[in-house]
């Protein structure tokens, strides 16, 4: 289960998992550089952090990658999801 633990309206809020021994940090920040850059991370640590990383890396970059493909693909099309614009 996912608990927002920190929220900064208009730039960032991070998220968390605990499990024994274990705690999953992920994060989604944007930022103004001449246009927007969204920055999504996922933080492994705990005494067991390692373990869990190595078993799910591949699960955790595939759906990291698939959720920043979402965001910028209906970023770069807002216009076909707000009847104003």
């Amino acid at each position: 289960m996912w608990k927002v633990t920190n929220v900064e309206p208009g730039r960032r809020f991070t998220w968390n998992s605990v499990a024994p021994r274990v705690r999953v940090t992920a994060c989604h920040a944007v930022e103004s550089v001449g246009g927007s850059r969204a920055t999504l991370s996922v933080e492994v640590q705990g005494i067991f952090g390692g373990i869990v990383w190595r078993m799910t890396r591949d699960i955790i970059e595939r759906y990291v990658a698939f959720e920043a493909n979402g965001l910028k693909g209906r970023s770069e099309h807002s216009d076909r999801h707000h009847p104003e614009g």
